[in-house]
């Protein structure tokens, strides 16, 4: 039952009294930066590098969102990227980023995953290109 109502209480909060906030709420953002870091595990993070996620943020009225990381080949931390951010949209509002199947649960939606999916790979790909030659 906590659960639920703090899901509730994410929603309500990232979506406004209305449903139409200009920016997601800063505890939502956490909240996505925390399940992109989970997920990472199993999909990006299974490369040749890691990532740190450093911010999250949502502007509704441009419809898009910003993530915010850093990334570094698995065996070589001091070879860390500055930080790089990727556009994710259209993002139109909280809703756009959560997977409605499950109330009991705040889960960002597949379709916003297959964006940051697209975002960090190509990352990997640029920092690929940076880094060969220098180990």
């Amino acid at each position: 039952m906590k659960l639920f109502c703090a899901s509730l209480f994410l929603i309500a909060a990232a979506t406004g009294p209305f449903g139409h906030a200009a920016s997601l709420d800063p505890v939502l953002a956490q909240e996505v930066l925390t399940q992109i870091d989970n997920a990472c595990g199993d999909s990006w993070c299974e490369s040749d590098f890691n990532f740190t996620f450093d911010s999250f943020e949502c502007d509704f009225t441009l419809k898009q969102c910003t993530l915010g990381f850093r990334l570094y080949p698995l065996d070589r931390q001091d070879l860390m990227s500055p930080p790089q951010t990727c556009t994710l949209g259209p993002v139109a509002s909280a809703t756009d980023l959560l997977d409605g199947t499950d109330e009991r649960l705040v889960r960002l939606n597949p379709s916003f995953y297959e964006k940051v999916d697209s975002c960090l790979s190509s990352a990997i790909t640029r920092q690929t290109g940076l880094l060969e030659g220098k180990y």
